[in-house]
C-alpha cells in the first residue's frame, strides 16, 4: 500500500481541492483527495490496470474519474513544475569539473 507522508501531502495539498457536495444531497460522501492521489500513485507505480486497484483504496471508477479531471487541469504538471522550482531554489551549485557537479542544499525553507 502506497501512502504519502504528512509532509509530502502538505507540500502539494493546495493543488487537490476536495470535492464539494452540497449538504442534504443524496449519495455517497466525497472521497478525500489524498486517498485518491495515493491510489493514482499506486496505479502509476505498478502499471496495473484501473480495475485491479486493491480494495484498500477508493473505488477505481472514482479514482480514474478524478485522475482524468486532474489531467485535464494539468494538476500533475503544475506540481512537478513547482517542486522543481523549489528544489532549484534550495540547491546551490558550488563547482563543476569533468562532467561532475557539486552542489549544496541551503537550510532555508
Amino acid at each position: 500500500m502506497l501512502r504519502l507522508s504528512d509532509e509530502q501531502w502538505e507540500r502539494i495539498r493546495e493543488h487537490f481541492p476536495e470535492e464539494n457536495i452540497p449538504e442534504g444531497r443524496a449519495g455517497r460522501k466525497p472521497v478525500p483527495a489524498r486517498k485518491v492521489l495515493e491510489a493514482v500513485l499506486w496505479i502509476l507505480n505498478t502499471g496495473a490496470q484501473w480495475h485491479m486497484l486493491p480494495q484498500c483504496y477508493p473505488n477505481y471508477k472514482t479514482v480514474h474519474r478524478r485522475f482524468q479531471c486532474w489531467c485535464a487541469r494539468e494538476v500533475l504538471r503544475e506540481i512537478l513544475r513547482q517542486l522543481a522550482n523549489s528544489l532549484r531554489a534550495e540547491v546551490r551549485v558550488t563547482s563543476r569539473s569533468k562532467g561532475q557537479v557539486r552542489a549544496e542544499v541551503s537550510e532555508q525553507k
